[in-house]
């Protein structure tokens, strides 16, 4: 009776166990892709858009989305405003009459490399640059009127075509143009584009910025909400019974695909060790995942691991140059500081950057020390491998003058042969030749006897 339960109530529990194993599984992808570049797009946030590709033109109003490629001129009617969603999760937010134009979107998998290039030709463009950038990445927004171009790295800041002005509101923007170059903005400084000068006016109208800043904080405590959700899950803290979730944990981490459940455990637990061990792409994408105020240890944990593994990138010193910088920023934080408590904070922050700086030059000596190590033990093997390729030579030269004077010996041995043999062969033929003279001259004895 209970035989034909028994094959029914295995084969449902096989089921239960492949759907609970198919369901976590699924929940740690999602975690793992969850910070991966996205299809960027345009929203309306208010009144119309209207994006111009090519010969194309796509009308939009409020609350609709569409993608948008490299090479898109955006225009807002008038009272309309609109955001730029980028691959990365920056946002660009465009005020009412903007004209903006994308000329260049290119973002590697893992944010090691990020080219945003676009020209803004009349309006405003508040921007909320999400991502550190490494060498040979690159942020620019320009503005034609003025031959304008500013460059940013992990920055608020905004640009008015209009007015001619760029303003940094959070670390630092780079103006270089026409008529001047190397202007460095710090937070709370304008700059304008026409005089290529820097002021400390107010700027922006209080309800575009308070509008723009209250947007920012929304995204910015969504993509933090999310992150520690994500960085939970792959961590370890999960809210799934704790022996079925460490047990498929257990399986995903020996796959490459699920290998961030590793990665993450490493930084959950502090390990340096595994992570300065990570490829350079694995630490890189960490690294940029974590670029949220509010992940400043996790941060300082990539960047020691980074500093530890950078000897082997293609362009150290720029490389750690860049990590050094950031680390600063973490530590003097200048978001919502008036220019005064930027620069009380940056005077603050000289032993900092002294530190550092001095953490540059011993990392320089460090990789000169193993450069000549490496030379030196390269010579070395050189060295080793040439008396090995002189003892062999020897010894084969030895070889073959042994087998030489064996040959030799062996010819004279076989000469000497050659020689007895003939000399007891001819002694042997005399013999004969005597015992034929013996038994003629008896023969001929014989003859005389019997006549």
């Amino acid at each position: 009776m209970y035989k034909k339960f028994i094959v029914p109530f295995f084969a449902l529990t096989a089921l239960v166990l492949i759907t609970v194993f198919g369901m976590i599984t699924y929940r740690y992808y999602q975690a793992i892709h969850m910070d991966d570049p996205i299809t960027p797009y345009l929203s309306v946030e208010s009144g119309k858009a209207t994006i111009t590709r090519g010969d194309t033109i796509i009308d939009l109003i409020a609350t609709e989305s569409y993608d948008i490629w490299e090479g898109d001129s955006i225009l807002n009617a008038t009272g309309s405003q609109s955001i730029v969603f980028w691959p990365d999760h920056s946002t660009t937010r465009l005020s009412p009459g903007s004209h903006f134009t994308i000329e260049r979107m290119r973002i590697a998998d893992d944010y090691s490399q990020i080219e945003l290039v676009a020209r803004l030709e009349s309006g405003k463009a508040w921007s909320n640059i999400v991502r550190t950038l490494y060498p040979n990445s690159r942020i620019e927004f320009r503005l034609p009127k003025t031959g304008t171009i500013a460059g940013v790295r992990w920055t608020v800041f905004e640009v008015d075509a209009d007015a001619n002005s760029v303003n940094a509101i959070e670390h630092k923007v780079t103006l270089s143009g026409e008529i001047g170059s190397g202007i460095t903005l710090l937070p709370g400084q304008w700059a304008n584009t026409e005089s290529f000068k820097k002021t400390t006016k107010t700027g922006s109208d209080s309800i575009w910025r308070n509008s723009n800043q209250s947007f920012d904080t929304i995204q910015n405590t969504k993509r933090t909400s999310q992150m520690r959700e994500s960085y939970g899950i792959l961590a370890g803290s999960s809210d799934i019974w704790a022996p079925i979730d460490s047990s498929v944990r257990g399986i995903l981490a020996q796959t490459d695909t699920f290998k961030d459940i590793v990665m993450m455990e490493a930084i959950e637990n502090k390990n340096i060790e595994i992570l300065k061990n990570l490829p350079e792409e694995s630490l890189m994408k960490l690294y940029q995942q974590f670029q949220y105020k509010d992940f400043i240890q996790e941060r300082d944990l990539l960047r020691g691991a980074l500093l530890k593994a950078s000897g082997s990138y293609i362009d150290t010193i720029a490389f750690q140059k860049s990590l050094l910088q950031w680390a600063l920023y973490d530590m003097s934080d200048f978001s919502g500081m008036t220019l005064i408590e930027t620069q009380e904070a940056i005077e603050e922050s000289r032993e900092l950057a002294l530190e550092m700086q001095e953490m540059q030059r011993e990392l320089e000596i460090e990789m000169q020390e193993m450069q000549e190590e490496m030379r030196l033990e390269a010579l070395e093997i050189q060295a080793e491998m040439e008396a090995d390729a002189r003892e062999l030579e020897a010894e084969m030269a030895k070889d073959a003058e042994d087998m030489r004077l064996e040959a030799e010996a062996d010819k004279k041995e076989r000469e000497q042969e050659a020689l007895d043999l003939q000399t007891e062969l001819e002694a042997e033929a005399r013999a004969m030749q005597l015992e034929a003279e013996a038994d003629k001259k008896e023969i001929e004895n014989d003859a005389k006897e019997n006549l």
